[in-house]
């Protein structure tokens, strides 16, 4: 399985965002890696990529009237940031993996 290597993932913000929670990059590159691949750690992966409606459409209509929900589609841009952060941390064929509804 290959690796992602530091310069791959670590933008000035995340690692920012990193330093503020006391981690670091490769500590965390390692971790996700770790949990990633195992069979619990890839269920638990694919639920939070379900969940987050990845794969999905965010703008969200009022049923009565077609206007754009605001409120709806921000909080499900939300949820979708979640995955988005999460996934930088896989490598390419373990996000596959998880994100391909076949498997």
């Amino acid at each position: 399985m290959g690796r992602r290597k530091k310069q791959e993932v670590a933008t000035p913000t995340l690692i920012a965002e990193l330093q503020a929670l006391g981690l670091s990059v490769e500590d965390v590159l390692r971790a996700f890696d770790s949990v990633a691949n195992t069979p619990d750690g890839e269920i638990v992966l694919r639920a939070i990529f379900e969940l987050s409606r990845y794969d999905k459409g965010v703008m969200t209509y009022d049923a009565n009237t077609s206007d754009l929900n605001v409120n709806a589609t921000i909080y499900n841009l939300s949820k979708r940031d979640v995955w988005l952060k999460f996934r930088q941390y896989l490598t390419a064929e373990k996000r596959a993996l998880i994100e391909n509804k076949e498997n």
